[in-house]
């Protein structure tokens, strides 16, 4: 019986390296001075999108841009901004938001709608590029706000 128990416990402890999540990407992108949308994307698709978070920021990018979350033209070593970041966010989440969200469906209209919702503090210019820390707490937000 002794031996039963203690190899049920071995198997369970070997398998908890295989399923938890690795934090050296999350490491990276909080100390990171400004993401670009291959750190956002990663963020978004390991966050409810279904990406493996063992996806490189290329992969997380182009696995985003597939799903039409990320506009043409913009390329994974891009630098984002609060309002492209906010817009990303909000796409992902799938919020309805505004009128003018809904008939333009812009980045702007995405960051006016979580700056309302008080996601977004008062005093953010919309074109900063967006920190580390910042990204994951508007992203906290953005889904608490649904």
């Amino acid at each position: 019986m002794k031996k039963l128990i203690f190899s049920i416990a071995i198997l369970i402890a070997g398998a908890f390296p295989a399923i938890s999540q690795s934090a050296e990407k999350i490491s990276e992108i909080l100390s990171s001075d400004g993401l670009t949308f291959g750190q956002l994307s990663y963020l978004v698709g390991t966050c409810g999108q279904g990406l493996n978070d063992k996806a490189s920021y290329k992969e997380a990018f182009n696995f985003i841009k597939k799903k039409g979350f990320i506009a043409d033209g913009v390329s994974e070593n891009d630098k984002a901004n609060v309002a492209q970041a906010a817009g990303l966010f909000f796409k992902s989440s799938g919020q309805k938001g505004g009128l003018m969200y809904r008939i333009l469906g812009c980045d702007r209209y995405a960051f006016k709608e979580l700056r309302a919702k008080g996601a977004i503090p008062q005093n953010v210019d919309p074109s900063m590029k967006i920190q580390g820390r910042d990204a994951l707490a508007l992203l906290s937000e953005t889904l608490e706000t649904e």
